[in-house]
This record gives structure tokens, sequence and C-alpha cells, in this order.
């Protein structure tokens, strides 16, 4: 059974790409969703869960080409649980197999206001179906 799940998170590492023998890209990231609380008059981010999001075909060849460590990320798709035994023990884990990620530019946007004009922009979309 899945559900569907969408939540903004920061990589933790650059996305891990794989290709089966069929061509079929696989992608694997850790994200890490956390909450922000005032703590004796100071924003401290509590409460982080790291989730494995696992992408495929296209969608995970974009991610491997231009998802990188600390960017924050939305992510839309689906909880599937996943059980497997570990020494006798057995074990249950909740992954996400993701339909869409977006690349959030909330902190990122003054960076990009303050680039130099003269540098022009180099990023071209590669087609219609991209999910950014």
């Amino acid at each position: 059974m899945s559900f569907p799940v969408n939540f903004e998170g920061r990589l933790g590492a650059d996305p891990e790409v794989t290709f089966a023998a069929n061509g079929t890209a696989t992608a694997r990231m850790r994200i890490a969703t956390n909450t922000r609380r005032l703590v004796e008059g100071e924003w401290q981010d509590v409460d982080t869960s790291w989730w494995q999001v696992t992408a495929f075909g296209r969608l995970a060849e974009l991610a491997g080409d231009h998802l990188r460590k600390g960017q924050a990320v939305m992510v839309s798709g689906k909880i599937k649980q996943r059980e497997w035994e570990k020494d006798g023990v057995k074990r249950v884990s909740a992954d996400i197999v993701a339909d869409k990620i977006a690349v959030v530019l909330r902190g990122e946007a003054q960076k990009l206001a303050e680039a130099p004009a003269s540098k022009p922009a180099t990023f071209a979309w590669p087609d219609e179906s991209t999910p950014f």
C-alpha cells in the first residue's frame, strides 16, 4: 500500500544515480526535514527526520545532474513501506518514491539576485517534461 506525501527538506548528500541493465536510471537520496522553534530567543532546528527518497527514469537523471548536497528541495510522491530481515530481526522502513522534485529558491533567491550580470545563465531545459 502507498500513501501520497509532499514535503520540503535539504539533501544530505548528492544523489546517487545508477542504471539498470535496460538503461533505466535510479537516483537514491537522503533528505532531512525538521521543525524550527524559538528556544530562549534563538531559532533552532529540532525534530530532524531523515527520508530515503528514490526517483526513476528521466527524473532520476535530472536529479543526478542538477541536485547537490545542502540544496532545499520539495518532493511529491508516495510512501512505500518496506520490510526486511537483518540478523533474524524483522525491520520496517518507510521509503518515498518521488513523482516530482523541485528546487526551493527561498534562501538562494538573494544569491541569484546578487549574481554578476556579466555571467549569462548556461542552463537549458532538456525537454518539456522537466519536473523542476
